[in-house]
């Protein structure tokens, strides 16, 4: 999927909502729902309040269709917004509420080329990440955003978002073993 026409696509719809128009919070839903989930899944790592925060953020749309109409990039937009509702919960959360269980991005019951028990680690050290580098990298490698789309997500520069990403996969080389980075 080009990231290019989906952002294309979601600004049509956000303007169509914008307008007053029921049919396009569920184009909406239909083209993001699977990604957004993911990406707040990988941020919360609780299905459930992963699930909220994904309601929430289409609750938001909703309340907020008023303003929708012409968004930069309608893409990064819906993602931010998403990010937003996450760190409120987060930060709402009491100790050991949300983040507590390991990431689970990979589909196990699809092939993989991996030595055994290399998804585990990965996962595992995913979760050791500090929150905005575990963000860079699950929007860089499992939504295929670009630096600067990721950088309009959470409100950062460029360059920052780079050197995020940079430091975390400096922290996941260290994590993980060398056998498993090794090029395949």
């Amino acid at each position: 999927m080009n990231s290019g026409d989906q952002d294309n696509r979601a600004a049509v719809w956000l303007d169509h909502l914008a307008e007053g128009d029921p049919s396009a919070l569920e184009k909406l839903y239909d083209e993001f729902a699977t990604q957004l989930y993911a990406y707040a899944l990988g941020m919360i790592s609780r299905p459930d309040a992963a699930e909220e925060a994904v309601q929430e953020l289409f609750l938001m749309l909703v309340k907020r269709r008023g303003r929708l109409g012409h968004v930069h990039s309608a893409r990064a937009y819906i993602f931010a917004m998403l990010r937003n509702a996450i760190w409120r919960r987060l930060r709402r959360k009491t100790s050991g509420e949300l983040g507590v269980d390991p990431i689970v991005i990979f589909d196990r019951s699809a092939p993989c080329a991996l030595p055994e028990g290399a998804i585990t680690d990965i996962e595992a050290a995913l979760m050791n990440l500090p929150p905005k580098q575990k963000e860079v990298v699950m929007l860089k490698v499992y939504q295929n955003m670009t630096f600067p789309e990721i950088a309009r997500v959470t409100g950062v520069s460029t360059n920052t978002v780079n050197s995020q990403y940079r430091y975390a996969l400096e922290r996941l080389r260290s994590l993980l073993p060398p056998d498993l980075l090794q090029d395949r």
